[in-house]
């Protein structure tokens, strides 16, 4: 992984390939410079995708590991299409969660 401080991986290079950089010439392929992908991040809800995990493999009756699986099976599904330079997964705090302490009726309905 590339420390945050790396600045190669925030090097951008937006210039148009089809204008010809100052100082190159015409026609010697100076020109057609190839571009890094601009970075990508794919930002993930972990509970999220492990409930429909859960689901997805029959819930409590399914074989013990599967929804992990299924989560693992699903991440690398996404990150092979999409080619993500980096990858976050976030959870809710079971205890605190800013939702909560703003919204007093969130969820309050549900059973514990």
């Amino acid at each position: 992984m590339l420390p945050t401080t790396d600045p190669r991986l925030f090097d951008l290079q937006l210039e148009d390939p089809a204008r010809p950089r100052a100082g190159a010439r015409a026609g010697n392929g100076a020109s057609r410079r190839r571009r890094r992908p601009a970075p990508l991040l794919l930002a993930v809800d972990g509970n999220g995708l492990t409930h429909r995990a859960f689901h997805a493999v029959g819930g409590a009756d399914a074989p013990p590991g599967a929804a992990v699986e299924r989560v693992v099976a699903m991440l690398a599904r996404l990150a092979a299409e999409l080619r993500p330079t980096a990858c976050v997964i976030g959870f809710d705090d079971a205890g605190r969660s800013l939702r909560r302490e703003r919204c007093a009726h969130y969820k309050s309905a549900r059973p514990p």
